[in-house]
């Protein structure tokens, strides 16, 4: 079976195959970075030009390949970029081919799927999507009821709306605004899931409960963990409100959770390393408590998203001060606070 690893996953191949991994000398590679590919290869056979920008994001590289492999394209800091053994069809890349930084990622990834690994083209989005809303039907009883932490982003939109069309009603969906939004966002969120979406929204103002708990508090971990915990709170008194007020019970918590939050709310597994395990403490992995009282609805876990909201979004990082709100947030409706 033709394997092919990306980015930690090819190290796994050459540390597995008996190869060597070690910490970069240099601090790794993040970002864009430029490669040279060689066209004596199985990924890059159809290439006439043999340098491309792809996207880095390591901190340990492949230093001796195991026997039988190849390095078919290197960065310019020197570092293997890409590895292949034909014989045994193992392949592997240290960037990553599937974001859209990648110039050429879509066309390696269609070599080896079509190419090399010779798989038919017959996966479809809709097929995703069906299997998740019969999980969600078979997860959510007839009489349980949902809520769903909606940030206004395509992530917890598409997962509030495969829920909806689940449950329909049931589903009670939950703005936070937190203060720390785009000039006017907050209405303008409510507005599309009114007008277009006709999802049901609840908006909750914490936006003062928000400044006060990140208050005098500048350590990045620690303002991460007092946002997460403040949003599970919110989530939390909208669930008893909901009991006290229609005698129903809200049991499940529906977040828009996608594979990189997965990657980047945890170290590889076993790695003793923590390159990446504080990046989302705050977020909907990372950031959940232990005794968390929901169980999760997470329908998009296991993929990832082609292209997201755009815009440039300007953050101030240090102590927060709510002056600070008050003069740079409506300088802009982009600009987005963070603390």
């Amino acid at each position: 079976m033709p394997v092919l690893g990306i980015c930690y996953g090819m190290q796994l191949l050459v540390h597995a195959l008996g190869g060597r991994v070690e910490a970069a000398a240099k601090g790794g590679e993040y970002g864009r970075m430029a490669i040279r590919t060689t066209q004596a290869s199985d990924l890059y056979a159809a290439e006439t030009d043999h340098t491309q920008q792809v996207w880095m994001s390591h901190g340990d590289e492949a230093v001796a390949l195991p026997e039988g492999f190849t390095a078919v394209a290197t960065s310019d800091a020197g570092a293997v970029v890409a590895i292949e053994n034909p014989g045994r069809r193992l392949y592997g890349l240290q960037y990553h081919p599937e974001v859209a930084h990648s110039e050429r990622g879509g066309a390696t990834l269609e070599r080896f799927l079509f190419g090399i690994a010779a798989v038919p083209a017959d996966w479809r989005i809709e097929s995703v999507l069906d299997e998740e809303m019969a999980k969600i039907a078979a997860l959510v009883g007839p009489d349980d009821h949902v809520i769903c932490a909606l940030s206004g982003g395509v992530d917890s939109t598409v997962a509030a709306t495969l829920v909806h069309k689940v449950i329909g009603d049931r589903l009670h969906c939950v703005f936070v605004d937190n203060g720390l939004l785009r000039l006017d966002e907050a209405s303008r969120v409510m507005a599309t899931f009114k007008e277009h979406l006709h999802l049901p929204v609840t908006k909750v103002d914490a936006s003062e409960r928000m400044m006060a708990r990140l208050a005098g508090v500048s350590d990045p971990e620690l303002k991460r963990k007092a946002i997460g915990a403040e949003f599970i709170a919110c989530f939390d008194e909208f669930a008893r409100g909901l009991k006290e007020r229609t005698g129903a019970t809200a049991g499940f918590l529906v977040q828009g959770t996608l594979y990189p939050d997965v990657i980047e709310s945890c170290p590889p597994p076993g790695s003793g390393q923590k390159h990446s395990h504080t990046i989302k403490s705050h977020h909907n992995v990372g950031g959940l408590p232990a005794d968390l009282k929901f169980k999760l609805i997470e329908p998009l876990r296991e993929l990832f998203k082609v292209r997201g909201r755009e815009g440039t979004v300007w953050r101030r990082a240090g102590r927060n001060k709510p002056e600070y709100r008050r003069v740079l947030t409506p300088t802009h409706p982009i600009f987005s606070l963070f603390f």
